[in-house]
C-alpha cells in the first residue's frame, strides 16, 4: 500500500511544473479563440443569421431554354 500512495501523490514540485506548460498554453488558445471571434464578427458572419435558413426553403428558379 505505501507504493501506490507514494507513486500517485504528486509533490509541490511537479505541480509547479506543469503548471508552467498548461497556463501558457491555456492562455494562448483562450487569445487564439478570442481573436478568431473577433475576426469572425468584424468580417460579418454574424450579420444575417435568418436568412440561410429561410433559403432552404425558396425554390431554384428552372433554367431558361
Amino acid at each position: 500500500m505505501a507504493y501506490l500512495s507514494r507513486t500517485f501523490i504528486a509533490t509541490g514540485d511537479e505541480i509547479v511544473s506543469v503548471l508552467f506548460v498548461a497556463l501558457p498554453i491555456a492562455l494562448i488558445l483562450g487569445g487564439g479563440g478570442v481573436l478568431a471571434c473577433i475576426l469572425c464578427i468584424r468580417g460579418g458572419q454574424y450579420d444575417d443569421l435568418d436568412t440561410p435558413s429561410v433559403r432552404v426553403l425558396i425554390d431554384d428558379e428552372k433554367p431558361k431554354k
